[in-house]
């Protein structure tokens, strides 16, 4: 993450073969973090929820899928949804 917000992909280590490009053959988990926000990110593993509280704002982060295969024109595997409630 650059200035403190947005989702990052964070490898699992659960896979060694070689990929066609980036990023490699994984399963993954987004870390979660708000602009200004300089707590600790939240960390979601694949079919699960975090939240997370800035203020008087919550948020809930869905990772619906996380993983990364070894086909080379495999690029659909990621997808997540934030839900803010003031």
């Amino acid at each position: 993450m650059d200035d403190g917000g947005g989702a990052e992909r964070v490898p699992l280590g659960c896979h060694s073969e070689k990929g066609c490009g980036s990023p490699p053959p994984d399963e993954y988990a987004f870390d979660f973090r708000l602009p200004a926000n300089t707590s600790s990110p939240v960390r979601v593993h694949m079919g699960e929820t975090g939240s997370w509280d800035v203020g008087l704002h919550s948020f809930k982060a869905h990772n619906l899928r996380s993983y990364q295969t070894a086909v080379c024109d495999d690029y659909w595997n990621f997808a997540y949804t934030i839900i803010s409630r003031p």
